[in-house]
């Protein structure tokens, strides 16, 4: 008994910690340059209205229908005829140019 609780009392005194960073996605941005996306709810012709042509279409897929299409900063998620969900694409930073670790 002595000894489970000692291995016990080992376990948790080195334990790790780990920090889970979290942004709220209307934070995460380009460079502080606002990107505006279609919002739940919104038809696939308004869409097209206001941000054009989608550089690729894919879909449908399931059921209910799933439809995607691709811009180039975004990607919006519908079902049947409506948004569902839009998701600005990840950019990542480039550090200078040449410089080395």
């Amino acid at each position: 008994m002595k000894f489970a609780i000692a291995t016990l009392l080992v376990l948790f005194a080195f334990q790790s910690h780990a920090e889970t960073v979290r942004i709220p996605v209307g934070q995460q941005e380009k460079s502080g340059e606002f990107i505006s996306t279609p919002t739940t709810g919104t038809t696939k012709a308004h869409v097209k209205t206001k941000y054009g042509e989608p550089m690729t279409q894919q879909g449908p897929v399931g059921e209910p229908p799933i439809y995607t299409w691709t811009y180039s900063d975004f990607v919006v998620y519908f079902e049947s005829d409506r948004v569902v969900h839009s998701v600005i694409k990840f950019t990542p930073k480039v550090t200078g140019a040449g410089s080395t670790p």
